[in-house]
């Protein structure tokens, strides 16, 4: 009988034991999941404030045989007229549709220097930025312009390639989704869900006042075939870019980080 008791008991420590260890196990894997939900969602707030934190403090190479270059830079400043710090990137491959792009960064960003210098009748502040990002034979080139002229607002523009290495052509958005077997529709979804929760609150007339960009949840640039500027981060992630000062004059830039 005494035996039978202590046969008992020790199950019983043995059981007690391993409902601890569960219970501890599972209080470490749920504390887990909540740190990733929370260290998500702070990239997720963070998302444009990172974004434009990239472009700081960077230094550009002008060497040959890497894929981007430097192809012209400018620091310059006269009082009254401009104050600029442009740096222009060259996609630094011998093909047609590299060609196209170096053509159209000129056409966006090089024609615009030209143009202060030369023409501006109003103090302007014009900054270039670049960075690329290599991943799975894509380069993905994101370049940021602010753009100050006169009393107007200022302006972030931006403007991304995305360059497939092993077909030398660009790859859109659409195909890259297929190109690594994504969710369009749930993609999709992401993008409205977080342009309409950015509009929130937002009141019209306040918006006016102070220059708040407004949203338009129904307009067709949201619809992922339409979407122009995207890239593939450091880390492997997508991000979509809504850059709207590309065609409005404000700094608002949406970044929304594909999961």
């Amino acid at each position: 009988m005494k035996k039978s008791k202590k046969i008992l008991i020790i199950i019983l420590i043995i059981v007690l034991i391993i409902l601890s260890i569960i219970a501890v196990s599972l209080f470490l894997f749920n504390k887990e999941e909540e740190d990733k939900q929370r260290q998500e969602q702070e990239e997720i707030i963070n998302a444009e404030e990172n974004f434009k934190n990239l472009f700081l403090n960077l230094e550009y190479s002008k060497n040959e045989d890497e894929a981007i270059t430097l192809a012209y830079e400018m620091e310059k400043k006269t009082e009254g007229r401009f104050d600029i710090n442009a740096n222009v990137p060259l996609l630094n491959i011998d093909t047609d549709t590299a060609k196209n792009i170096n053509d159209e960064i000129n056409s966006l960003f090089g024609q615009k220097l030209l143009d202060i210098v030369n023409k501006s009748s109003v103090y302007t502040k014009y900054y270039v930025d670049y960075i690329a990002y290599t991943n799975n034979n894509i380069i993905s080139l994101i370049i940021k312009a602010t753009l100050k002229e006169g009393s107007d607002p200022q302006r972030i523009i931006v403007k991304t390639f995305n360059y497939d290495l092993e077909k030398n052509t660009i790859i859109s958005l659409e195909e890259y989704l297929d190109k690594v077997d994504m969710d369009k529709n749930i993609i999709q979804n992401q993008i409205i869900n977080y342009i309409r929760e950015k509009n929130e609150g937002i009141d019209e007339t306040l918006a006016e006042e102070y220059n708040l960009y407004i949203r338009d949840v129904r307009s067709e640039e949201y619809l992922i075939e339409n979407v122009e500027n995207y890239y593939i981060g450091q880390d492997g992630k997508l991000y979509i870019i809504f850059a709207y000062g590309n065609n409005t004059t404000t700094e608002t830039v949406d970044v929304i980080i594909v999961k």
